[in-house]
This record gives structure tokens, sequence and C-alpha cells, in this order.
């Protein structure tokens, strides 16, 4: 009973030191959050049934404690003692005369009973760090699908730097988006499986607490729970049986440490590969960036051409409505001398006929 009392006191300091980093950031922590509310609050309430189901086995676990500490006494008979669930092959078990292969088999029962019962928290750990990477890459690719937009819609031809820049700047709100994304849901995605992870240590703890405890009453032959029963019998018996247990835990647990030692390597191989991975998009990051400077200077200098063409133009139009002015300068100039030569030529013609028609008229 202290022991299990120690490990949920520890649970719980561990989850009231966690609240209170909560609460500090707390403004950090709902700005990560609202990058992507609905994928991040998956992760939180699978987070949250995570904490809610430890603590459903931690209070299952104080009242197998309880019934066993009435077991030992001879009083799980009455009714304000609870029901074991766990523990119920052990309430079986010294009702005869337990033998040695008897309290192996029943130990092994417990424990798996108990194993069976952490399976969830594993699953919820593992679905924890699977959301926290689906996050990442749906943020990377909305990130690379962003940038990609947002070179594509800058247009070159309409020669408006200001429109160009304006473009760029709305364009670039949505890779931080997609960059929010992956790094929040990351971050929730890991703490979430850290916690859940250290909470069922802390259970696992528990359970080999409850284990020494019966294991300990059991050799000293202190249960009164089997009328007739020789305690210093069953505590003998107990005794091969502890280390026939002990000899198959070893082998157990070096198969343990073995698959450990393999799955350890394949999550590095595979955080490696993601290092990789995200290392080579970095890189396409930055040659996309860098050819989205060369696009901006080239429109600097196509901009600085397009200025220096129009002067030009400018210019031109200038020279041409001047030499258009002149030519009709001159072209009213030879229209009046036209005017003027006939005039003059019509008043010699009209002085010649008349000087003609006078020398007609003189007598020969």
């Amino acid at each position: 009973m202290t022991a299990i009392r120690r490990y949920i006191f520890i649970s719980l300091i561990f989850l009231c030191v966690i609240l209170g980093l909560f609460s500090a950031m707390f403004l950090q922590v709902k700005s990560a959050f609202l990058t992507n509310i609905y994928l991040n609050g998956t992760i939180f309430a699978l987070f949250l049934f995570g904490v809610s189901y430890n603590a459903y086995l931690f209070f299952r676990l104080r009242k197998e404690a309880i019934w066993f500490s009435f077991f030992e006494k001879g009083r799980d008979h009455e009714s304000r003692v609870p029901k074991p669930q766990a523990l119920k092959p052990l309430q079986q078990l010294f009702q005869g005369r337990p033998s040695s292969f008897m309290l192996q088999a029943t130990y092994g029962s417990i424990q798996n009973r108990f194993d069976e019962t952490r399976d969830i928290n594993r699953y919820i750990t593992g679905l924890l760090v699977f959301m926290g990477l689906l996050g990442t890459f749906w943020g990377l690719s909305h990130t690379v699908t962003a940038i990609s937009g947002v070179i594509s819609s800058i247009d070159l031809q309409t020669g408006d730097i200001q429109d160009a820049f304006k473009t760029l700047k709305e364009g670039l709100k949505a890779p931080l988006v997609g960059m929010g994304t992956a790094f929040s849901s990351s971050l929730f995605g890991l703490l979430g499986s850290l916690i859940i992870g250290f909470l069922d240590v802390q259970y696992g703890k528990g359970i080999q607490g409850l284990f020494y405890f019966i294991e300990e009453r059991v050799h000293l032959g202190s249960i009164n729970a089997g009328a007739g029963i020789d305690g210093q019998a069953i505590g003998q018996t107990y005794s091969q049986s502890v280390f026939e247990q002990a000899a198959e835990s070893m082998q157990l647990l070096a198969q343990q440490l073995q698959r450990g030692e393999e799955n350890r390597q394949i999550y590095l191989r595979n955080f490696s590969e993601l290092s990789e991975k995200l290392n080579s998009l970095i890189d396409q990051q930055n040659q996309q960036l860098t050819a989205l400077q060369t696009i901006v200077q080239g429109n600097f200098s196509m901009q600085n051409l397009l200025t220096r063409q129009s002067e030009l133009a400018t210019d031109t139009t200038k020279y041409w409505r001047s030499l258009d002015g002149q030519i009709t300068r001159i072209h009213d100039e030879v229209s009046a001398g036209r005017i003027q030569l006939s005039r003059e030529l019509c008043e010699e013609i009209r002085t010649v006929s008349r000087i003609l028609a006078a020398l007609g008229e003189q007598p020969s």
C-alpha cells in the first residue's frame, strides 16, 4: 500500500509540474495550438484519454492492494472489501494446498493480467508519436506547396516591383502556417507520449511494489485465507517457486533487452532517415529562396531597363513632335508662297492683257 501511494504521489507531482509549465507558457502554447486546431485538438484529446486511463489503472491497482490486505487477514468475505480482478487467481489458489507449480503458474497469470492493462498505454504512446509525425509531414507538404504557389504567382511582366513584393509578402503567410503546424504537432505529440510513458512507468513500478509485498507476505506465511494451511510449508514452496520464476524472469529479461535493442536500432534508423529527408527539404527550400532572390534581382534589372526605355521613348516622342511642327510650318509657308505667286502671276497677266489691249486699239 505504501509503495502504491508513493508512485501515485509521484505521478500527481509530475502532472502538477507539467500543468504549471503549461500555465506559465499559456500564451505560447495557445499560439502553437491554434496553428492547426483540429490536429492539435485530436492530440490533446488523446492525451487526456491516456491520463484518465492511467488514473483508472492506479485506482484499480489500489483496490487490488486493499483487497489483499483484507485477504491476508482472512477478512476478504466482508461486504465493504472490493472484489479482486487481477488477483482473483491468488484467492482461488490459497483455498487449497498450493504446490510449487501452482504458485508459479498463478504468479505468471497475475503478471499477464497486469501486463494486458498496460497495452493500451503503449498503444496511446505510439499513437501520439504517430500523430506528431503526421502533423510534421502534413505541415511540411503544405509548406512546399505554398512556396511553389508563391513563386508561380509572381508576375514579372507587369513591371511593378511593389506589386511583386506585396504578392510575395502575402504568399509567405501560407508556408509559415505550414511550418507552425509541423512544429506544433510534433511538440504536442512527443510531449504527450513522454507524459503517458512516465505515468505508465510509475504504474509498472506500482505493480512491482504490489508483487514484492505479496511475495514477502507469502514467504513469511502470514496469509490466513485457507483453513488448515501450514504457513511454513507455503513459505518453503514459495521459495522454490521464486528461484524457478527468477530463472525464467532472467531469460525473459534477456529476450526483452534484445528486442529493446533491436527496436532502438530501428528507431535510430528511422530518425536518421527522417533527419536526412528534413535536410534535403531544407536544401530545396534554400534553393527555392535563392531562385526567388535571383528573380527579384532580375525584376530590379528589368525595371531599370524599362525605365531607360521609357525615357528614350519620351525623348523620341518629343523629337517627332518637334519635327512634325517644323514640317507643318514648312507646309504652311509653301502654301502661302504658292498663293502669293499665283496672285502676282495673275496681276502680271492682267497687266500684259491691258497693255496688249491698249496696243490693239491704236490706229495703224
